[in-house]
């Protein structure tokens, strides 16, 4: 495995620790849309922003449809990426699986963790939110290819 893996592993764990760390359970369904939501540069710079208001994915994919133009691509090629995390975090007892993802522990995030991880917590609330509806509606508006 080259750091490169490393590196993805690591982001990957961390935007979905972040991501528990505002909801303390998440559907596996769901898990698989944050990585490739967070790896999108333009999408992660408009959620972390303190001015960008919540709204559902329907209303974001309405008002910036460049941002979710190649998320089958996305979605696909980080969903192994995505499964490893997840494993590696069950087998190191950061998160649980019983028919959802969960966590008991807070990570706290600050400047060490790295720009990216830090722009992913911000965001972390408002990704949330995005995701806030049936997962059928969420795939389908996201355009994922099943």
């Amino acid at each position: 495995m080259s750091i490169t893996n490393f590196n993805n592993i690591a982001l990957c764990s961390s935007s979905l620790l972040c991501i528990l760390n505002h909801t303390k359970e998440l559907e596996l369904s769901k898990a698989f849309l944050i990585y490739p939501i967070v790896m999108h540069n333009e999408t992660l710079l408009f959620l972390s922003k303190k001015s960008t208001k919540k709204r559902k994915l329907n209303s974001l994919i309405l008002t910036h449809p460049l941002y979710f133009l190649n998320f089958n691509d996305r979605f696909y090629s980080s969903l192994a990426l995505t499964l490893n995390s997840i494993q590696y975090l069950i087998s190191t007892n950061q998160i649980f699986f019983n028919h959802n993802l969960s966590t008991n522990k807070i990570v706290k995030i600050n400047n060490n963790h790295g720009e990216k991880i830090s722009l992913i917590n911000k965001a972390s609330e408002k990704i949330i939110f995005l995701l806030d509806q049936p997962i059928e509606e969420l795939y389908l508006n996201l355009r994922i290819k099943l």
